[in-house]
Formats: structure tokens, sequence, C-alpha cells
């Protein structure tokens, strides 16, 4: 999961061209603003113990809340 959340960038460098992409096109107008997104679902999941059930449950939320903020803002509503 790291090694996905570290590739955002790079995932998503060029616009998308597929059309079933979820990508809005406004990833690529803000870029800087997707990216720290990208960082920072990166640093939860980094942050992530997985040593207990306790510290789990204390770090997972940030984990949900980073890809949300993201997913809300950058990604394509399902219908």
């Amino acid at each position: 999961m790291k090694t996905h959340m570290k590739d955002i960038p790079v995932l998503f460098r060029d616009a998308q061209s597929d059309p079933k992409s979820e990508a809005l096109p406004l990833i690529w107008e803000n870029r800087a603003d997707f990216e720290r997104k990208g960082n920072s679902a990166y640093l939860a999941v980094s942050a992530l113990d997985t040593h207990s059930l306790d510290g789990l449950r204390s770090t997972l939320l940030s984990v949900g809340n980073t890809c949300l903020d993201c997913h809300q803002k950058y990604r394509k509503e399902k219908h």
C-alpha cells in the first residue's frame, strides 16, 4: 500500500485518456494540491501501526480520511 501511495504523482503524471478512468481533469489543473493530498495519504499509510489492534485502530482512521479527502475532490462520482 505504501508503494502505491508513493507512486501517485507518477501514476497521474499525464492526463488520463482512458474512458473508464475515474480521475477528474481537476487533478492536472490543480497539480500541487493533488500531490499534497497524495503525500498526506502516503504519510498516513507510513504511520500505520499494525503491531496491535489498538495501534491499528488509532492510526487507520487517518488513512481513510486522507484517501477520502482526495477522492472527494479528484475522483468522479460513481452512479
